[in-house]
């Protein structure tokens, strides 16, 4: 049975592991699609600091 308890949680690891790689695929993306938006000027806004923070995982 301690089998079973083992994989349930090796299965519930998995899971989480798939979910953050999804985060910081969609936190890598709205990072490139911000780096895009910046003018030529190199100034950015309050938008690119808020994906940089979110790929950074500052953010929920």
């Amino acid at each position: 049975m301690s089998w079973l308890l083992g994989l349930v949680f090796t299965h519930h690891s998995f899971l989480v592991l798939i979910a953050a790689a999804k985060r910081m695929s969609t936190a890598a993306r709205r990072m490139e699609e911000a780096n895009a938006q910046v003018s030529s000027d190199d100034r950015v806004d309050g938008d690119w600091f808020a994906r940089l923070n979110d790929l950074a995982g500052l953010r929920p």
